[in-house]
Formats: C-alpha cells, sequence, structure tokens
C-alpha cells in the first residue's frame, strides 16, 4: 500500500528479521527503498539483535545502494546505554527511511 509517509517527513520503519530475501528479488526490500522515496532515499540501517551486526549492516548498505537509494548510513549499538543515548541516530539526515 503506498504511503505519503516520505513527504510528511515522518519516515518509514522496516523492521526485518533474518530470513529476508537479501540476494534474490529482493521485492520488500524494493518496496522498502520505494516507499523511502526511491532514487532519493536516505536510510539508516540499525542492527541490534543479531550477532552478526557487523555484516549485515554492510550487507544492508551495499544492497539498498544498489536498489537505487540515495544515501545508506549505519548505526550499531552495542549496549543498552548507547542504543538510548541521544544522537546520530535523533538527528541523522537519512530519518526517511529505517530499516
Amino acid at each position: 500500500m503506498p504511503s505519503d509517509a516520505a513527504t510528511r517527513g515522518a519516515g518509514v520503519l522496516m523492521a526485518i528479521g533474518g530470513a529476508e530475501d537479501k540476494l534474490g528479488d529482493r521485492t520488500i526490500l524494493s518496496h522498502f527503498v520505494r516507499l523511502a522515496g526511491g532514487d532519493r532515499a536516505r536510510i539508516v540501517v540499525l542492527a541490534t539483535a543479531s550477532s552478526l551486526g557487523d555484516e549485515l549492516t554492510g550487507l544492508y548498505e551495499r544492497v539498498f545502494t544498489e536498489l537505487g537509494a540515495a544515501e545508506v548510513r549505519s548505526l550499531r549499538p552495542r549496549t543498552r546505554e548507547q542504543a538510548e543515548a541521544p544522537g546520530p541516530a535523533g538527528r541523522s539526515p537519512a530519518r526517511p527511511g529505517c530499516s
């Protein structure tokens, strides 16, 4: 379902589980890029629930870039304090799309 959230500035949030198709058709990820603004999409990848977080953030950065996102950044808090601290996520220019 199309969303006008990106034009309102509210952004789009997508929670992705470990079995998401990152290497094949990438249907859901492509849809997310479109919702986040297509070739203007600015996406933040936030990997917190995986022991493979560093590897996954790099993979998602590559995939979202290949799918046409204008900017892809990663945040990888390793402690609860880091996750709760004000900082890069709150002032990120990439807020229209978070994954």
